[in-house]
C-alpha cells in the first residue's frame, strides 16, 4: 500500500481524495487545505469542503497560511507520493521533491494550453471547442511538467459551473490508475511542448463588467466562462438613473438589430444581438427574460 499527502481546497477537489480512499492500492495519510476562513454575511468561520470531507474520513487535516510552514511535518510523514488538485498555493520545490515519487496534479485543461490558475474559464472564453483533464508530474514551475495521462472533453456550450466539475471527475477517476502506473514504472511521461504554451491569468472582480466592443459571441462566451463567479453585469440607464443589470445566461440571435440597447420587444429581452435568457436587475432577484419582456414591454434603454 502507498502511502499519499493529498492536497486540495474547493468542492472539485474532493473527487480524487474520495477515489483514492475507495482504492485499496493507496493509504491517504494526510490531506493539506487552505485554512478555514469568514464565509457569508455572517462571516462565520469555516472549513474547505475537503477539510470536512478529510475529518469525516478520520485523516489527520494540516491548514498553513503558506505551505513552507508545513515543510517539516511532510518531511517527518515521508508519504510514497503527494497529488495537488486545486489547493490553491504555489508549491516550494522543497515540497514538491519530498517524496520518493513525487508530486502529481490534475489540471483542466489541454496542456501546455492554458497554463494557470483559471484554466476552464480561458477556455470557454477564446471559444475553443474541445478541453479535457491532464495528469502530470510537477516541477518547479507552474503546470510545466511531464504529462502521464490525457482525457479530453466536448465544452459544448457549457459554463464553468459545468464543465470544471466534469473534468475534475474524469480527472479523479482516473487518478488511482494513473498513479499506481506512475509509482510502478508503467507509464512514460511526455514532456510538454513548451513553445506551444497558452496562459491564463488569476479572475478577479474587474472582469466581471461587460465590453461591448468585443462582440456578441465573445460576450456569451464571457457569461458562460465567470458564471458562477465572478458573473457578468453591464449598466442600464433606466427612469430613476444607471443601475446594474447582471446577465446569468443569454445567446445570440444574429437576425437582431445589433444596436447596444436594453430593449423589451415581441417577448424578448435583449441587448442588440444578445437575447438575454436569465438576468438580475440590481437589488431584484433572478428573473427570466421572457417575463421581463413581457411585464415591461416595450423598453429601450441605453447601455454602458
Amino acid at each position: 500500500m502507498y502511502t499519499i499527502v493529498y492536497f486540495g481546497t474547493p468542492e472539485v477537489s474532493t473527487y480524487g481524495l474520495q477515489a483514492l480512499v475507495n482504492d485499496k492500492r493507496f493509504e491517504v495519510v494526510a490531506v493539506v487545505s487552505q485554512p478555514p476562513k469568514p464565509v457569508g454575511r455572517k462571516a462565520e468561520v469555516t472549513k474547505s469542503p475537503i477539510h470536512v470531507l478529510a475529518e469525516s474520513l478520520g485523516i489527520r487535516v494540516l491548514t498553513p497560511m503558506k505551505s513552507k510552514e508545513i515543510e517539516s511535518d511532510l518531511l517527518e510523514i515521508g508519504a510514497d507520493l503527494h497529488v495537488v488538485v486545486a489547493f490553491g498555493q504555489i508549491l516550494p520545490k522543497s515540497i514538491v521533491d519530498i517524496p520518493v515519487y513525487g508530486t502529481l496534479n490534475i489540471h483542466p485543461s489541454l496542456l501546455p494550453h492554458w497554463r494557470g490558475a483559471a484554466p476552464v474559464p480561458a477556455t470557454i472564453l477564446a471559444g475553443d471547442e474541445l478541453t479535457g483533464v491532464c495528469i502530470m508530474v510537477m516541477d518547479e514551475r507552474m503546470d510545466h511538467g511531464p504529462i502521464l495521462d490525457v482525457s479530453e472533453l466536448s465544452v459544448d456550450g457549457k459554463t464553468t459551473q459545468v464543465l470544471l466539475p466534469e473534468l475534475m471527475k474524469i480527472g479523479a477517476n482516473r487518478l488511482p490508475d494513473v498513479a499506481a502506473g506512475w509509482i510502478n514504472r508503467l507509464i512514460t511521461p511526455t514532456a510538454q511542448d513548451h513553445d506551444q504554451a497558452t496562459f491564463c491569468k488569476m479572475l478577479s472582480r474587474e472582469d466581471a463588467r461587460i465590453d461591448w466592443q468585443q462582440g456578441f459571441d465573445a460576450v456569451e462566451r464571457q457569461i458562460r466562462a465567470y458564471t458562477p463567479w465572478p458573473g457578468t453585469w453591464t449598466e442600464i440607464d433606466t427612469p430613476k438613473g444607471w443601475q446594474r443589470l447582471k446577465l446569468l445566461k443569454a445567446h445570440v440571435d444574429t437576425s437582431l438589430d445589433a444596436s447596444i440597447v436594453f430593449s423589451t420587444h415581441n417577448g424578448i429581452t435583449s441587448i442588440g444581438q444578445l437575447v438575454i435568457d436569465q438576468l438580475q436587475f440590481e437589488s431584484k432577484t433572478p428573473a427570466p427574460g421572457m417575463d421581463v419582456a413581457k411585464t415591461q414591454k416595450d423598453l429601450n434603454w441605453p447601455v454602458r
